[in-house]
């Protein structure tokens, strides 16, 4: 029976971890940066660096977001809000730690 490796990453549908994240990120941002100036200073770096972010989050339309910009997707998510209920006096917890002189 021939010996089968199994495959690095199982084939799985669902969301990307950091690591993945990171890595499209990349793909995204190394084109973009050779074709740009080389920049000279660490400035220039960052300014670099601050143009592409704005691009990608304001201009350019994110297939994942359903063809919205990443800065749409963010304005539309809702938010959690204070449900404007006070907390009754003595229902929340205050600690009272001692710290001794070797901290």
């Amino acid at each position: 029976m021939p010996h089968q490796r199994a495959s690095p990453q199982p084939d799985r549908k669902g969301p990307l971890g950091p690591a993945a994240r990171s890595s499209a990120t990349h793909q995204t941002l190394k084109p973009w940066l050779r074709r740009q100036a080389e920049a000279r200073t660490l400035t220039g770096s960052a300014v670099q660096l601050d143009v592409s972010t704005d691009y990608y989050n304001t201009a350019d339309p994110n297939r994942a977001q359903r063809p919205r910009t990443p800065a749409e997707a963010f304005a539309a998510a809702q938010r959690p809000t204070p449900s404007g209920q006070l907390i009754a006096d003595g229902h929340y917890r205050v600690r009272h730690d001692r710290i001794d002189a070797s901290g």
